[in-house]
């Protein structure tokens, strides 16, 4: 653009040249004859013109040489930042060491996995191996998977880079040369500089896009591989389903078609087991913290609760006979192992044997001396034939030694149950239910036998576990309920008053035994743990997991029913949540020991609306609902809520005041209308109060802040009474004085200070009026120390012959005559 000044002049001077060009043609037009003069002048005026453009020429072209420069500065720029990021992105690095590490772990574990599958197969696959290499294989493709991500990411984003940097390279502005020498020596030093920092980097770059395409391949090589050997063992676990009651061996004295070492059959499946653990183990290392977590607080709970027992009055012998009591840290082992085993989800059989084994380990100590003998015998023999077929268990290839052994311990376990059930003693047993699961273990031992023999040898090996597990979890099972009905008996005898150690939980309100609904949860626990070992149960489970977890489409919205049920799962936990520390906290008819215990009460409000309203966002978050239609919905909620929902929204809002405010606490003694009462709960809605006639009034929270509610624990429970007496004319008013000062005196229900005092109010028709006026230390002690109060002023009087009147008047009739 020319500059403003030399446009004027280019103005100004055609003007000129205007005027110069007319005044020439009319010296032409005037004097024809002059022709020499006015050549030279048009030849004057050719020469400012072609000036002029050589002028708008040279500005045209600095114009286009400034809009080249700032365009090559902009692209150089731009270079320089994507160099700068990709030289950064490259310092931060790939972890390319771990990966292959990663992979040449998978490629060793495949080895192994492949074992008894796809390598020294034998006869027949067992369902056991199976199960194993499937998991082996899932937890694999997992890591590799996600490995995969990463690298797929990284050698995206080196891509990017490398696009972006050859995007800017081929910029048309970079290889035009500025006119001006100036720019162009400035360019040439800008390039040279810009090519020296970005020589390293692109190298870099290319290297590393060299290396990390290679790794790629590699990942991508055994995901493939991976996902193809999932899909084999899926065929042929859902083929060997099939022939679940059908012969897959010989029978066991027929002669042997596929011989392998015993030897080699131990080391590979014990590799195998191994990495199953290890997998898991490093899945789950949350949930073993949790685990750990609650173990230390239930101890901490039983050894608080031992001690209490332990320093208090044993007047009924609680700690005699109390296993959760002599056993504490043994006890939360078994109570807390057996029911958080159920958060596990789908653990290896090697895991929870692991917890079963700490569990039945636990019991041993606890029944020393507490059982009889024989019952501990059949206990200790019980526990070697479960160890002894969970190793058989963990023998992931069929055999014919191991069916030799299956077949040995099907026959001991048959032999010495029913040597138990002949025995008889069953007086001796605490737990009288195990009769039914010896018969249990009698009946599947013997089916397990049969079908051993003639060569069912995946059904027989489930029959053989299923047995010894079903009877050692039962029974465990009896115990974690006798464990915890202890622990609840004792509870409700040392804890009678709410106590801040147990964050005021009332425990008389949980009864002394297990609820019948948990001997349900139980059987049904018990019911899914041996369940497990047949494949069965996973191709019952496996079709309704899918319908669950299916999208399905409304409108634009895409869902679950899994997500809805779980949405609805979280706030029915919220809700009931809300609920159990409601029931839990302290009943508000406390004593003033127990008052700073009970005003935990006035939170509650508060810690319900804060659980549910956690409940509501996390049940959101996981159900994936879209927060813009949520606002909506809430929205259209706000009008209903304006135009209909007034008095709810009164009273909700009135709730929360409460709870903020604090005008009333649970636990205050109040007066409303007249009726003195215990403010007995404030909830979202509507609070009761619990009058001392034992009614309870539900009132909305709107009325109690617009009523005049008279809160007396405010002033500490204290309240002033005034009790009118009066005496007949003629009585000694200084004794009448006297007494009834000693009255109140000789009480000490009555506060000191203020001082007490008797007023003469007045002479009456038929008395002399007095009025006692005193403060009692709790309004719950102003009924009774009235009336003591009255009937000691009555014995009094009498004692000293001072006369209380009734109220009497002297009537005069007067007849019509009589003027008297």
């Amino acid at each position: 653009m020319l500059p403003v000044r030399t446009l004027l002049l280019f103005v100004c001077l055609g003007f000129t040249l205007n005027a110069i060009c007319q005044q020439t043609d009319s010296i032409i037009q005037t004097q024809p004859t002059d022709t020499l003069r006015a050549n030279k002048f048009q030849h004057r005026i050719n020469l400012v013109r072609e000036g002029i453009k050589a002028t708008n020429k040279k500005y045209a072209e600095k114009y286009q040489s400034g809009k080249l420069v700032i365009q090559q500065n902009r692209v150089l720029e731009e270079m320089k930042k994507v160099n700068q990021q990709a030289k950064n992105f490259i310092k931060e690095r790939l972890d390319t060491p771990l990966i292959k590490k990663d992979i040449d772990h998978v490629q060793q574990s495949l080895e192994i996995t492949k074992d008894g599958v796809f390598s020294n197969v034998g006869t027949s696959q067992t369902q056991r191996n199976l199960t194993v290499t499937e998991t082996i294989l899932s937890k694999l493709l997992n890591l590799m998977s996600k490995h995969k991500i990463s690298v797929d990411n990284y050698a995206n984003q080196l891509t990017a880079f490398r696009n972006k940097i050859d995007s800017l390279s081929t910029d048309s502005s970079l290889y035009e040369v500025p006119g001006d020498s100036i720019h162009f020596v400035q360019y040439v030093k800008h390039i040279s500089v810009l090519a020296k920092e970005m020589s390293p980097i692109d190298s870099a770059i290319d290297k590393s896009l060299t290396a990390i395409q290679d790794l790629q391949l590699k990942v991508d090589v055994e995901v493939l591989e991976l996902k193809g050997l999932i899909e084999d063992v899926g065929v042929y676990r859902k083929d060997l389903s099939l022939l679940t009651f059908k012969r897959e061996f010989g029978n066991i004295w027929s002669p042997v078609l596929y011989s392998r070492p015993i030897s080699e059959i131990v080391y590979h499946s014990f590799a195998k087991e191994k990495l199953t653990l290890q997998f898991y183990t490093g899945d789950s290392i949350g949930r073993i913290v949790v685990l750990l977590l609650l173990i230390g607080i239930v101890t901490i709970f039983l050894r608080t609760l031992k001690q209490k027992i332990i320093t208090g009055d044993n007047e009924e012998g609680l700690h005699n006979g109390h296993l959760v009591i002599k056993f504490p840290f043994l006890s939360a082992c078994i109570i807390v192992i057996s029911l958080f085993q159920f958060f596990f989800l789908d653990p290896p059989f090697i895991f929870s044997f692991c917890l079963w084994m700490i569990s039945l380990v636990c019991l041993i100590f606890i029944f020393k001396n507490y059982i009889s003998g024989y019952w501990m015998k059949f206990w200790i023999v019980l526990i070697v034939l479960f160890i002894l077929a969970s190793a058989d268990n963990f023998l992931l290839q069929a055999s014919r030694a191991e069916r030799w052994i299956m077949l040995g311990l099907s026959l001991t376990g048959i032999v010495y149950c029913i040597n138990i059930l002949l025995k008889g003693k069953f007086h001796e047993l605490k737990e009288k239910r195990i009769v039914y699961f010896i018969v249990f273990v009698i009946l599947l031992e013997i089916a397990s036998a049969l079908f051993n023999i003639y060569g069912r040898y995946n059904f027989s090996k489930t029959l053989l576990i299923m047995g010894y597990i079903g009877v050692v979890i039962a029974i465990m099972f009896l115990w974690v309920v006798r464990l915890i009905n202890e622990t609840l008996y004792l509870s409700s005898k040392v804890y009678t008053t709410p106590d801040k150690k147990m964050l005021y939980l009332n425990f008389d309100k949980v009864g002394k035994k297990v609820p019948a609904f948990f001997y349900v949860l139980l059987v049904v626990g018990w019911f899914i743990l041996i369940a497990k070992n047949f494949y069965a149960y996973k191709q019952i489970v496996a079709p309704f997991n899918d319908f669950l977890n299916a999208d399905r489409t409304l409108g634009d919205y895409t869902f679950s029913i899994y997500g809805l049920f779980i949405f609805l799962l979280i706030m029915f936990c919220a809700m009931v949540l809300s609920r159990i520390v409601s029931f839990f906290a302290s009943d508000t008819e406390t004593t003033d020991q127990q008052k700073k215990g009970a005003s935990l009460g006035s939170w509650l409000l508060l810690i319900r609306i804060l659980i549910i309203s956690l409940g509501l966002f996390l049940a959101i978050a996981a159900t994936g609902l879209p927060i813009d239609k949520i606002t909506i919905v809430i929205g259209a909620l706000g009008v209903g809520i304006g135009l209909g929902l007034q008095g709810l929204v009164n009273n909700l809002v009135s709730g929360l005041i409460i709870a903020f405010e604090k005008p009333v606490n649970v636990g205050d003694i109040v007066e409303l209308n007249g009726q003195i009462g215990i403010m007995k709960s404030i909830g979202f809605r509507s609070s009761i109060i619990t009058l001392f006639d034992g009614s309870s009034v539900v009132i909305p929270n709107g009325d109690i802040l617009s009523h005049h509610v008279i809160n007396w624990t405010m002033s500490k429970n204290k309240k002033r009474l005034i009790i009118p007496v009066g005496v007949s004319y003629g009585s000694d008013l200084e004794k009448v004085h006297a007494i009834l000062a000693t009255t109140m005196d000789n009480d000490d229900r009555i506060l000191k200070y203020p001082e007490p005092i008797v007023l003469a109010r007045g002479f009456n028709e038929s008395a002399v009026d007095f009025e006692l006026r005193f403060w009692v230390k709790h309004i719950k002690d102003s009924f009774a120390l009235t009336s003591d109060i009255i009937s000691r002023i009555d014995l009094a009087f009498k004692k000293e012959g001072i006369v209380i009147p009734f109220p009497q008047r002297d009537v005069h009739f007067r007849s019509p005559g009589n003027t008297e």
